[in-house]
């Protein structure tokens, strides 16, 4: 999967994700998620949401939702990921 695109997981995985530099909004490789898409996978520009944030930060998601990495222009992004998936 091209984590660029749109795309949601077909677990109900939740993942905390911890920005280990600064991320900007310009270009700076941000998180995107839709609101409500777990629910509906219909949406609208207005339930966009994108997330940036500083070292230290964490974003707490439920990955069943669209959702996807900004793209980014001359900067490298580090971010330490824990994903918590349902035992099945």
């Amino acid at each position: 999967i091209n984590t660029n695109n749109y795309h949601y997981d077909d677990n109900e995985s939740i993942k905390f994700t911890i920005y280990l530099n600064e991320v900007l909004q310009e270009n700076g490789g941000g998180i995107s998620f839709i609101e409500k898409t777990h629910l509906d996978k219909k949406f609208s520009n207005k339930q966009i949401k994108n997330f940036y944030g500083n070292a230290g930060d964490v974003l707490i998601s439920f990955q069943k939702g669209y959702h996807r990495k900004l793209p980014q222009k001359n900067s490298i992004n580090y971010f330490l990921v824990f994903n918590l998936i349902p035992k099945i």
